[in-house]
């Protein structure tokens, strides 16, 4: 074996076997900004910022709510949380875990979680009961940030029932 040879299988193996590892580290950081971005929205919620929260969509994403409602676009996503802040959600709290996360490719993930909503109020100042359910959310990464592509939220339907 010529020494040109060795020095290809050598960089040949250094690349197999770093690879796993640098891999790893992406993902685990690619996991952070996710979550990261999950923490910002409930963050953004809090202080009822409408059109924040529309801006984590991609300019066409979408959003579909509990009711059914869907929502295209940024624009539409942002009018859908201004109206639920008008109706008794501002200085509301959310919560929203990220349970189950899988990278179907480098730049596309899957979310699934829990979200909460606690201290809403009706229009007479009456506290709403607390909310609670599940997401599943479809996210790509576009010129180094997370988007979310489409949201899907579903109370269970004895959301209101006492266990």
């Amino acid at each position: 074996m010529s020494r040109s040879s060795s020095i290809h299988y050598l960089f040949l193996f250094l690349s197999i076997a770093v690879t796993p590892t640098v891999f790893a580290e992406t993902r685990a950081q690619e996991e952070t900004a996710i979550r990261n971005l999950m923490g910002s929205f409930t963050a953004d919620w809090h202080i009822s910022d409408a059109h924040a929260l529309s801006m984590y969509f991609l300019p066409d994403g979408d959003f579909i709510n509990p009711d059914g409602a869907l929502m295209r676009g940024r624009p539409q996503i942002e009018q859908f949380y201004a109206q639920a802040f008008g109706m008794g959600y501002a200085g509301s709290t959310a919560t929203a875990t990220v349970d189950q996360l899988r990278f179907l490719k480098a730049d596309l993930a899957l979310i699934d979680g829990e979200f909460g909503i606690t201290g809403a109020i009706t229009k007479d100042h009456q506290q709403l009961p607390a909310e609670r359910g599940r997401y599943t959310a479809i996210l790509k990464k576009q010129a180094g940030h997370w988007w979310i592509i489409s949201n899907r939220e579903m109370e269970p339907p004895n959301r209101g029932a006492k266990n």
